[in-house]
C-alpha cells in the first residue's frame, strides 16, 4: 500500500497502490525528474523523496516515535500544491482532507 512512480506510454504518474485497480492519482509527467521536482519544490519530507528517487515507492503511512506520518496523503498535498493531481484525485483529497481535519478538531 502506497504511492508508487511509474513509467506507461504516456509518461511518468503516481499511482495509489491500495487495490488492484492501481489508480493514478496524478498527471503525467514528462520524465521521472520531473516528477520528483515537484514534490521537492511542494514541501514533500526529504527523507521520502529520497526514499522515491531510489525505489520508486513510499508506504501509505509509516509509524515513528513521534507519532504517524502520513505518506500518502502528504504526497497527494505536494501534488495538489504543484496543480499534478487528476481532478478526480483533488477532489478526493480535499474530501479526505475535511474527514481528518474534522477528525482533528474534535479531539481538541
Amino acid at each position: 500500500m502506497g504511492r508508487d512512480l511509474t513509467e506507461d506510454g504516456k509518461g511518468w504518474c503516481f499511482r495509489e497502490t491500495v487495490s488492484e485497480a492501481y489508480g493514478r492519482v496524478s498527471r503525467y509527467f514528462v520524465s521521472k525528474e520531473a516528477a520528483i521536482t515537484c514534490l521537492e519544490q511542494n514541501g514533500y519530507h526529504p527523507h521520502f523523496v529520497n526514499m522515491i528517487k531510489e525505489s520508486g515507492h513510499v508506504p501509505s503511512f509509516v509509524m515513528g516515535s513521534t507519532g504517524m506520518y502520513a505518506c500518502g496523503l502528504k504526497l497527494d498535498d505536494a501534488l495538489s500544491a504543484g496543480g499534478m493531481l487528476t481532478d478526480n484525485s483533488e477532489e478526493l483529497h480535499q474530501l479526505i482532507g475535511e474527514i481528518v481535519g474534522a477528525g482533528t478538531n474534535e479531539e481538541e
